[in-house]
């Protein structure tokens, strides 16, 4: 299983600015019998590029593995094929990069999948001045759009993970550990939007 995840890691070679790279713990969600990976590595501060260029985006992987419901258990524990892997950078609205936000990275934890089918992972982004936000980041088609949600929590909580999703009231619980030393729990609206 490791040979054929690492394979789909990015190679964390030391960048050009003399940042460090960091890889985020994986994210995960299951969806009956298919189990999605959003995979990242960031760099640490000082390393984002001066032009503005979307270069921080494209450490983001999603990883996609489906399991045969009929396969005998031991059949489907030699190995692991990850497919249907994709970057979801570019398939972010251009809206995005009018908004102060210069790093994506994914969160670790758990997601979930709305009752539509959308896939949702907890995120966290370093904002302009330098502070990290948690977030949410979407898709309905992970091949071909990507969203961030528009409400972040306050500055200086990160490593989110999603605790619990109402489906009643389309609502989104989010624990995230802040600067201040103490968790916070984060309550979304409109399915995450907000």
């Amino acid at each position: 299983m490791d040979d054929e995840l690492t394979a789909y890691f990015p190679q964390a070679a030391e960048p050009a600015s003399g940042g460090v790279p960091r890889l985020v713990p994986p994210t995960t969600i299951v969806n009956e019998s298919t189990v999605y990976l959003l995979l990242g590595q960031y760099v640490t501060a000082g390393s984002a590029p001066a032009n503005g260029s979307v270069a921080p985006y494209t450490d983001l992987l999603l990883a996609k593995v489906a399991f045969d419901a009929k396969a005998t258990l031991s059949a489907q524990t030699r190995q692991i094929k990850w497919a249907d892997t994709c970057s979801p950078w570019p398939y972010f609205p251009t809206t995005i990069y009018y908004r102060p936000i210069v790093e994506v990275g994914g969160g670790g934890g758990t997601g979930v999948v709305l009752d539509d089918g959308t896939l949702t992972f907890p995120a966290q982004a370093r904002k302009a001045d330098g502070t990290v936000v948690s977030l949410v980041l979407q898709s309905r088609r992970p091949e071909e759009d990507w969203e961030l949600s528009w409400g972040t929590t306050v500055s200086g909580c990160s490593n989110p993970a999603i605790a619990e999703w109402d489906r009643q009231y389309g609502t989104l619980y989010m624990v995230t550990s802040c600067d201040e030393g103490f968790y916070r729990v984060v309550r979304s609206r409109y399915w995450g939007e907000e």
